[in-house]
């Protein structure tokens, strides 16, 4: 992969992973790992380096992340990775979804998963450290490493579910239907599968269309304040928003809101 985003044109080739297309400071990552979209190690980096030369390009204002197909947003690893794992690769290897996990908390743009299918393992990981998610009614979410001899995926789950549903998931390898999901928050949408695109773009060009310099302050804080008491977190917003003051369009969005309520 070419790491100047600045060729990320209208559509882009992301290793032999995934693909970027763009639209109007919009940009669509698919994952493209045919038949579950099951990850790789060295899927985590390339999709990690995407996603930061996104952040920092100047042009992109939202992202979604989907999965290429029907039966899979993310099918968890591929488990023919973990056949001969050994120790000490195990200890090195596994740093590359952490890192990815990381990069996805810490963009300072917006981030849709549009859920085709199923999230499996390091999927449901992935979807829970986006910002909001979109799913079509196959679309379950699971962590079945239990029976796998791998672990991990539990404090995502937990940012998605209550803690006595994803321990029963974690302990049991029960899955969580998109309806259950949808019910307990961990979706913030139903829809069908012809119109799951449709619903994130229009999703994704509403915060496109917001002031860009208070969505990068606001999407980061928001994973800032999550262990910070009510106190501290409204204090560290009001930083914010004298942030906002500094620079050229200070005021501005206090000046627009009250010239339409005029």
């Amino acid at each position: 992969m070419n790491n100047s985003s600045d060729n990320y044109s209208d559509h882009a080739q992301i290793a032999d992973c995934a693909t970027i297309d763009r639209h109007d400071g919009v940009a669509v990552l698919t994952i493209d790992r045919p038949p579950v979209n099951a990850l790789r190690f060295q899927d985590y980096r390339a999709i990690r380096r995407a996603l930061t030369d996104l952040d920092q390009d100047g042009k992109t204002r939202c992202i979604i992340l989907t999965g290429r197909g029907t039966r899979a947003f993310v099918g968890g690893h591929d488990v023919n990775e973990f056949v001969d794992f050994s120790h000490s690769e195990a200890l090195e290897e596994l740093l590359n979804p952490r890192l990815l996990f990381e990069t996805l908390s810490r963009l300072s743009i917006p981030v849709i998963a549009a859920l085709n299918g199923p999230a499996v393992g390091s999927g449901l990981a992935i979807s829970a450290y986006c910002d909001i998610r979109i799913a079509t009614p196959n679309a379950f979410l699971a962590l079945p490493e239990v029976d796998r001899g791998v672990l991990g995926g539990a404090k995502a789950l937990m940012r998605l579910v209550p803690g006595g549903t994803a321990r029963l998931m974690m302990l049991t390898g029960q899955r969580l239907s998109a309806a259950e999901a949808l019910a307990l928050g961990a979706y913030q949408k139903l829809v069908s599968a012809e119109t799951l695109m449709d619903e994130a773009m229009a999703v994704a060009r509403t915060i496109a269309a917001k002031d860009e310099r208070a969505i990068r302050l606001v999407r980061p804080a928001m994973f800032e304040i999550e262990p910070m008491t009510d106190g501290d977190a409204y204090a560290y917003e009001c930083t914010l928003t004298a942030r906002m003051r500094l620079g050229e369009g200070r005021g501005a969005g206090a000046a627009a809101f009250l010239a339409s309520e005029s």
